[in-house]
């Protein structure tokens, strides 16, 4: 199944994403699970998704990293640090 994603403010200029579509398993898949893959993706990555200072919505609405996805939701990533925080 796939998930649309959004990167917005500190994530998007860090990261020099503004969207793309991931394929994640058809079990039930948490967004803790999807931020953790992303991660995986270098030390930048990690940083900037660290559960710390990212906020996510799903679907436009606030979620929890524990939250269980399904196909094609929309998962908004934000940051509750500047883009001049280094």
């Amino acid at each position: 199944m796939q998930v649309a994603i959004s990167y917005f403010g500190r994530p998007s200029e860090f990261l020099l994403m503004t969207s793309e579509m991931m394929a994640i398993p058809e079990q039930p898949h948490t967004l803790a699970q999807v931020l953790a893959q992303l991660r995986k993706r270098g030390e930048n990555w990690a940083y900037e998704l660290d559960e710390q200072h990212v906020i996510c919505a799903v679907n436009k609405k606030l979620a929890k990293f524990s939250d269980t996805l399904t196909e094609g939701d929309e998962i908004s990533l934000f940051s509750n640090k500047s883009i001049f925080d280094l």
